[in-house]
C-alpha cells in the first residue's frame, strides 16, 4: 500500500522571503526530502491529480475540471451533454489601473444569497442558453448545451492578481470576456450586494470562469481511500471503474495560506505537515509539490548515511 500525499504550495512560494530569519524545525519532512528518491512529476494541481488517477487524456488540452467536479453532485444524465464551466463568485477590488480578484473562502455566501444570484443570472441569460447552478455556496457552475473553444486559468492562479492578464482566450474567448463584463453589470445592480456592503461584507462583483468542457469519457483508476476537500478528486474517484489499494491525501492548507499572503498560516500548516509525515513515514509514501517535483520514501531509506540531511530552505528553491 502506497500513500500519495499532495501538498501544493508547500514551499510557501513568495512567502518564504518574508521572514528568512524565522527558523523552522521540520525534521520529518526534511528526512523524507533529503534521503528519499526525487521523482519527476506533473506541474500544476489538476495535472498532478490526473496523473495519480492514471489519466493522461488532456495533454495540451483544457482540463474539463468543472464537469468532473460536478459529477458527484448531479445525475450523469443531467450533465452528460452539457458544457460545464466553473463560475466561482469573486470580489473585484480596484487598485490603481487594475482589478484584483478575491474569493469568499473566509466568508462564504449563504444558501439564500446563492439562490438570489443564480435566479438573477438565469432570468437574464436564459435567452443565451446559459444556466448558473449552485450545488453548494462555494462551488458554482454554468452549464450550456453549446460547445465553446476557450482557454482559461483556474481561480487559484488569479487571486490577488490583475484579472485582465488571465481572461479567457481561444476562438470563443471574446464572447466569454463579454459575458464576464455583462455579469459584473448584472450583479452590481442587485440589492443583495447593497445589503452585504452595508454589513461590511464584500459584494459579489462577478464570476470567475475556468475549467470548461464536457464530461469526458475516461476510466480513471481510483484509490482505496481518499481524504481532503477536493471536488475534482471526488469526481475522478466517482468515475473510477477500478480501484487500487493505495491511499490519496490532499492537503491544500499551505496553498490557502499562500493565496491569502499569510506567512503565519503557512508556517502553522507546514509544521502540521511535518507531524502528518511523521505518522506516514513508516510505510511507502510519495509526496507531490505540484511544481514538477515529487519524492518517494521507504522506511529503510533512513539508513542512507551517504545522503546528508538538508534544511527545508534548500527545497524551497526549485533546483
Amino acid at each position: 500500500m502506497i500513500t500519495h500525499l499532495v501538498v501544493p504550495s508547500a514551499t510557501g512560494e513568495s512567502l518564504k522571503f518574508d521572514k528568512l530569519s524565522d527558523s523552522l524545525s521540520l525534521p520529518n519532512l526534511e528526512l523524507v526530502l533529503s534521503k528519499g528518491d526525487p521523482l519527476v512529476s506533473k506541474t500544476g494541481y489538476f495535472e498532478t491529480i490526473l496523473s495519480l488517477f492514471e489519466e493522461h487524456s488532456f495533454s495540451n488540452k483544457e482540463i474539463p475540471s468543472a464537469a468532473i467536479s460536478l459529477y458527484p453532485d448531479l445525475n450523469y444524465e443531467l450533465i452528460a451533454d452539457q458544457f460545464i464551466i466553473h463560475a466561482d463568485p469573486v470580489y473585484l477590488r480596484p487598485d490603481q489601473d487594475r482589478l484584483l480578484a478575491f474569493d469568499f473562502f473566509h466568508s462564504p455566501l449563504t444558501n439564500e444569497e446563492s439562490d438570489i444570484f443564480s435566479n438573477s443570472f438565469n432570468n437574464h441569460f436564459k435567452k443565451d442558453g446559459l444556466e448558473l447552478i449552485t450545488p453548494s455556496t462555494s462551488h458554482w457552475y454554468i452549464k450550456s448545451k453549446n460547445s465553446f473553444n476557450i482557454k482559461t486559468h483556474p481561480l487559484s492562479n488569479i487571486l490577488g492578481r490583475n484579472v485582465d492578464l488571465f481572461l479567457p482566450e481561444g476562438s470563443d474567448g471574446l464572447k466569454w470576456r463579454s459575458l464576464i463584463n455583462e455579469i459584473q453589470m448584472l450583479f452590481h445592480s442587485l440589492p443583495v450586494n447593497e445589503t452585504r456592503s452595508s454589513y461590511g461584507q464584500w459584494p459579489v462583483s462577478g464570476l470567475w470562469l475556468s475549467g470548461g468542457g464536457f464530461l469526458p469519457d475516461i476510466k480513471p483508476t481510483g484509490f482505496d481511500k481518499i481524504s481532503g476537500n477536493c471536488k475534482f478528486t471526488e469526481g475522478l474517484q466517482a468515475m473510477a471503474m477500478e480501484k487500487n489499494q493505495n491511499n490519496l491525501i490532499i492537503n491544500r492548507t499551505m496553498e490557502r495560506a499562500v493565496l491569502d499572503a499569510n506567512y503565519d498560516s503557512w508556517r502553522t500548516a507546514i509544521l502540521d505537515l511535518d507531524m502528518i509525515i511523521k505518522n506516514l513515514n513508516t510505510s511507502e509514501l510519495v509526496i507531490y509539490f505540484c511544481d514538477g517535483r515529487a519524492w518517494r520514501w521507504l522506511p529503510n531509506m533512513s539508513r542512507r548515511f551517504w545522503k546528508r540531511r538538508k534544511n527545508f530552505e534548500y527545497f524551497q528553491n526549485k533546483n
